[in-house]
This record gives C-alpha cells, sequence and structure tokens, in this order.
C-alpha cells in the first residue's frame, strides 16, 4: 500500500513538474500573440507616420567637412567609379534611420566592380555605429560592412563630393520598394513599421 501511493505520488509529482512549463509556455506565447483587432487598429493609427518614415527612407543626406577630396558616383555598390581620401567630420541621416555625427577617415578608389578599400568611422554619435572596412576587388552584399554593420546600403545609388565641404546624397531602392509595399499595408520587406499597440 506505502509502495503504491509513492509510485502514486511520485507519478503526481513528475506530471506536474512536465506540464505545468508546458503550460506556462503556452500561455506565455498566447499573450504574446496580439490579436487581429489589435493588429489592425495599430496599422490605421500609426498609417500616416509609418508612411512618413518610409519615405524618409528613400534617400540619405550626408553634409561634412575635412581636409578631404571626393569624388564618387555608384550605381550600387557592385558598379561605379570614383575616389576618397582624408578625414571628414561629418553629421548624417543615415540609411536605416541612423542619425547622428562622426569621423570619416582613410582611401578608396574605385572603377566599375574593382576598388581598394580602407576607410574607418569612428567617434560616432547617436545611432551611428564605428566600424573598419578593409577591402580589394568586388564588393558583395555579405561584406560586414552592409550585412553586418549595416553602416552602407549594398543597393543605394549614391553621389558624393568632397573638396574640404563633403556632401554625399543617395537613393535607396529597396527602401523605395518598401515604401510603395506600405502604401498597401505590407511591412515585410524591411520590417520597419512602428507600432503603438503591440507589446
Amino acid at each position: 500500500m506505502k509502495t503504491n501511493l509513492k509510485v502514486t505520488l511520485l507519478a503526481a509529482v513528475l506530471t506536474v513538474m512536465t506540464v505545468s512549463p508546458a503550460m506556462a509556455q503556452r500561455h506565455l506565447d498566447v499573450s504574446e500573440s496580439p490579436s487581429m483587432g489589435r493588429i489592425i487598429t495599430d496599422k490605421i493609427l500609426m498609417y500616416i507616420p509609418n508612411r512618413v518614415m518610409d519615405f524618409l527612407d528613400i534617400f540619405s543626406l550626408k553634409l561634412g567637412t575635412g581636409v578631404t577630396s571626393k569624388l564618387q558616383l555608384r550605381l550600387t555598390h557592385a558598379v561605379g567609379f570614383g575616389y576618397g581620401i582624408g578625414p571628414t567630420g561629418s553629421v548624417e541621416w543615415s540609411y536605416g534611420r541612423r542619425i547622428g555625427s562622426s569621423l570619416d577617415s582613410g582611401a578608396e578608389i574605385f572603377f566599375l566592380c574593382d576598388g581598394y578599400y580602407n576607410i574607418q568611422r569612428e567617434f560616432s554619435t547617436g545611432t551611428l555605429a564605428d566600424y573598419w572596412y578593409q577591402s580589394s576587388g568586388m564588393q558583395w552584399p555579405g561584406d560586414p560592412v552592409f550585412a553586418r554593420d549595416r553602416a552602407y546600403d549594398y543597393w543605394a545609388l549614391e553621389v558624393e563630393v568632397a573638396a574640404f565641404a563633403d556632401v554625399k546624397v543617395a537613393f535607396h531602392p529597396v527602401e523605395f520598394a518598401d515604401f510603395i509595399a506600405g502604401i498597401f499595408f505590407y511591412d515585410g520587406l524591411s520590417e520597419d513599421d512602428y507600432t503603438l499597440l503591440l507589446r
């Protein structure tokens, strides 16, 4: 009798120990998943702010000054021509909604698909990230400066001119497609819409 009671008690304890975490996880998953009504309400309330931000993502701008000389034209980072040398202190509205100031330095020269790059960003403020990029040959989307640091948009069309004053303007085709998709409530390209109610 005592043995049966011990076995029954042990089975009950093991059942509670194994079932309770699963139930808790199930409850957690349900609580983290918003209802369809909340999703629709959020999409409506945040429609205008998100479309404005998506539109601003289409372009980026850098203004700077320094002992620098640059002339660059890029039709994506796969193809372009130009050079750049010298340090530039700059402020920028950058790719990926990054805003801030930094010191950029180094040298780069490229023609069509081939190039040499030894460039660095440091002393960044705001949401800009520091990086040091060294490469030669063709640039690829998987290079750390694009994939990991997201310091540049690989697919951007860019123009940069500097002679003590530095101006860089970029157009981001993927962000343009994201803006168009966002008009129809689709945020699958960049997944960067802001939410108000979804927590």
